[in-house]
């Protein structure tokens, strides 16, 4: 599935999220989730680990990037647990989106 990552987050007030100066884009979000570790994740097997740095590489190309379901679920999974949900929201509409364009 080809997901544009990157489209912005548009929080509650209809405007852009913000990190510092710079626009939070479903990819940037994705990715920051994916590279961080927070709490029980350091006890994570190394090849999970290994599966995120790469599809945060995949990720970081931008534009539209084809993804594979279990790709989109580990982005899905990563930005609920990092992010509280005036992150997470917008970044799932936008995934759901995509799902749904198939």
């Amino acid at each position: 599935m080809k997901i544009n990552v990157d489209q912005p987050l548009i929080g509650l007030d209809g405007k852009p999220l913000m990190d510092g100066s710079e626009k939070w884009t479903l990819g940037s979000l994705a990715i920051f989730s994916l590279v961080n570790m927070s709490g029980n994740d350091r006890q994570v097997d190394n090849m999970v680990k290994f599966e995120r740095g790469e599809l945060a590489s995949k990720l970081y190309v931008g534009g539209d990037v084809d993804l594979s379901q279990k790709e989109v679920e580990m982005m899905k999974e990563r930005v609920g647990f990092m992010f509280d949900p005036r992150h997470m929201t917008p970044a799932w509409r936008l995934i759901k989106e995509a799902e749904d364009r198939g």
